[in-house]
């Protein structure tokens, strides 16, 4: 079985330099591998085995594959309006399979839960949960040109409107524009100064914002020298391309005589360095704003210049490309280039890391039950995620458990006896009550058992914590017998009211004492007994009713000291009772290299016209196997080896529904297997047969 560690949460963003990490762990040994399948954009990428180290732990860092799948886009043209940069922006989902170590048979899969990466060459700080931000844009006071444009990176969360406002100096608004049902998360919007109505305005503020959150940025036209102002393109942080402008101051830089500069392709060009020099970014609103701009300029991996036309790339490194001018004098004196620290931020928060649990320990004697309620459960979890759903993964040794939910008391010490399939036992915390202990009356201990169990999220497990039952010897005395039973018992009738169903009970002595035993029927209901003094009777129910709660009680009297126990049982009667089977046909199609089977799954005994939910689960090598689902002839679903899928059935006026499968299996020697199970159904029926597996070989 695999189970995840750490791996980012459902629908999470990532933007900590792709230092994504993911761990998982497994419940074999070394005699099995994990090989994980990862698509991006729904599209598989690659297929990697995972190595396991001594604690069957595995890791993979997601920045290996960081430059393969992100990719960037350079252009100089400005337009007004949003452009979506897909680019940018990943939809990650990991497969996990597990094999034994010389076999292809696919032992157990594991679906992580799916999420986003930004592309963002250093780790930042970053709230994924903002429904608007800026994506690496930190100078305020943004220097500009009447004659060109700016770009605004932009992260935004799905959502229904997303409203653009420039405003003058005043807060008076001169013009809008909105994005309705975006889906995309990775966008920039465009502005071209000459479609606004600028009206000799110095400065405007430009406003992005939704329902829920608001960014501002405060825009500065430069007055023009008589230098003009040159525009030069940084990559940020996150894969925009953003627009500067630095503008001259006049120099007298008469004593510099040119001088000539190799290109990448051999050849030399001469720049008048004196009118290089004569570029200086002018402080103009303070050191802050052009200290951050400086900054991002200065440690962006890709810098364009445009020098004769063309839009040239320049690398911004402390110690300069002696190949271009620009980059040698426009940088090197303009920006006075200098690294800066980043600091290293993570995301963490953005993590389903898994769930910490402590131990418990609980105290009681030999002659009491002990009793854990939910809030003692929930005391010891620790964890971003609220706890939905505990696991037992072991029952007692010396004593048995039952559990306390809203609908009754269940024996699970009783009900795994019988189907050990069951552990571990996972039981939802929205109607759980408390877990009971019931000792054996003759032994103690400290521990007397050890119960292992986990709390989980919707998506994560915790650690497997214990559950330490400390019981206390006390002096001897004569006990009253011990009955255990599932308090809720189901039973199917016909047409004319008739059933029956055997009651697994275990009703004991703790001295071994000789017991007599009763059954009875409550509240008259239609109920015979086979024998009213059995252990494990067969009930009978003749002209009942459907979808009714029936009870009938059981006494045990120990005959040697009059100690007596009793327990009332929940009779719940229906006349649907849906199961699930299968009937195969005669292959259609077998050659050499591949092998073709048609089934037909058969849905009986349910409720007409309800609802039933199958989940199907392939256990597939490769692709090369899958199974084709023909509900009708105009729906088909493909099957593949990749977790569990989910179809809605509804049931004919019979109760039934009968479709196809088509297995396909393209491999030689290799098995093929696809179970159906019956998930959840509606109305006033149950479940007689839950599940069928399909094989093909």
């Amino acid at each position: 079985m695999i189970e995840i560690v750490k791996a980012p949460d459902t629908n999470r963003v990532i933007a900590d330099g792709n230092d994504t990490i993911i761990q998982l762990r497994t419940t074999t040994g070394s005699d099995h591998f994990l090989r994980a399948t990862i698509y991006i954009n729904g599209v598989e990428f690659l297929q990697q085995s995972w190595s396991k180290d001594e604690d069957s732990l595995c890791a993979f860092n997601l920045k290996h594959l960081y430059y393969a799948y992100f990719s960037n886009s350079f252009s100089d043209s400005i337009t007004t309006g949003f452009r979506e940069k897909g680019n940018l922006y990943k939809k990650v989902k990991i497969i996990a399979r597990e094999y034994a170590v010389g076999s292809s048979n696919v032992v157990s899969t594991l679906t992580l839960p799916e999420f986003y990466l930004l592309k963002n060459h250093k780790p930042m700080v970053f709230d994924d949960t903002k429904t608007v931000a800026f994506l690496n844009l930190p100078q305020e006071n943004i220097k500009v040109s009447r004659d060109a444009g700016y770009v605004f990176p932009l992260y935004l969360k799905a959502g229904p409107l997303l409203t653009v406002d420039v405003l003058n100096n005043l807060g008076v608004v001169i013009f809008t524009e909105t994005l309705e049902n975006y889906s995309s998360q990775s966008i920039q919007y465009e502005l071209l100064f000459e479609d606004l109505p600028l009206q000799d305005l110095e400065e405007i503020y430009v406003r992005f914002s939704t329902g829920q959150d608001q960014e501002q940025k405060k825009l500065v036209f430069i007055n023009e020298s008589i230098y003009p102002a040159k525009q030069i393109f940084y990559l940020n942080n996150c894969g925009f391309y953003i627009p500067a402008y630095l503008f001259g101051k006049k120099e007298n830089n008469n004593s510099l005589s040119p001088l000539s500069y190799a290109q990448f392709d051999g050849t030399e060009v001469t720049y008048d360095v004196e009118d290089v020099k004569e570029l200086r970014l002018n402080s103009g609103y303070g050191y802050k704003d052009i200290t951050a701009l400086v900054h991002t300029i200065a440690t962006s991996v890709d810098v364009r210049i445009q020098v004769e036309g063309y839009w040239e790339r320049v690398k911004s490194e402390t110690k300069k490309v002696q190949r271009f001018v620009d980059n040698q004098f426009i940088y090197s004196e303009a920006l006075n280039f200098s690294r800066v620290n980043v600091a290293n931020f993570t995301n963490e928060n953005t993590f389903a890391l898994i769930p910490e649990v402590r131990d418990i320990t609980k105290e009681g004697d030999e002659n009491a039950v002990i009793t854990i309620i939910k809030a003692e459960f929930l005391a010891v979890y620790v964890a971003t995620q609220s706890a939905t759903r505990l696991r037992i993964r072991n029952l007692p040794e010396n004593g048995k458990i039952s559990y306390q939910a809203t609908a009754g008391t269940y024996n699970l010490s009783d009900m795994a006896a019988n189907n050990p399939s069951l552990l571990p036992f996972e039981i939802p915390l929205d109607d759980f009550i408390s877990l009971q202990y019931q000792p054996n009356y003759t032994l103690f201990g400290d521990p007397l058992d050890v119960i292992k169990f986990q709390l989980g999220s919707i998506v994560l497990w915790s650690n497997v914590a214990s559950l330490n039952l400390n019981v206390v010897d006390l002096p001897d005395a004569n006990l009253p017998p011990n009955i255990m039973v599932n308090s809720i018992q189901e039973l199917t009738i016909d047409e004319n009211g008739a059933g029956s169903n055997l009651i697994n009970a275990s009703i004991t002595d703790p001295e071994g004492d000789q017991l007599l035993i009763l059954w009875e029927v409550l509240d008259a209901a239609p109920i015979t007994f086979d024998d009213a003094g059995l252990e494990k009777p067969t009930i009978s129910i003749a002209n009942g009713q459907a979808n009714q709660t029936y009870h009938i009680k059981v006494t045990a009297t120990d005959v040697d000291n009059n100690l007596v126990s009793e327990k009332i049982i929940k009779i719940n009667t229906s006349s649907y009772a849906v199961s699930i089977s299968s009937l195969g046909y005669v292959p259609t199609g077998n050659s050499t290299i591949g092998f073709e089977q048609l089934y037909d799954v058969i849905i009986s005994g349910g409720q007409p016209l309800s609802e039933v939910v199958l989940a199907y689960e392939m256990q597939a090598v490769s692709f090369d196997h899958y199974a084709v689902i023909m509900l009708n002839e105009n729906t088909e679903r493909l099957i593949t080896g990749n977790g569990k899928t989910f179809d809605t059935i509804i049931l004919g006026a019979d109760g039934e529904k009968v479709f196809q499968v088509k297995l396909v299996n393209n491999q030689q020697n290799s098995v093929l297997n696809l179970t159906a199970s019956i998930d959840s159904v509606t109305g006033d029926q149950i479940i007689s047969q839950m599940s069928e597996t399909i094989m093909s070989l």
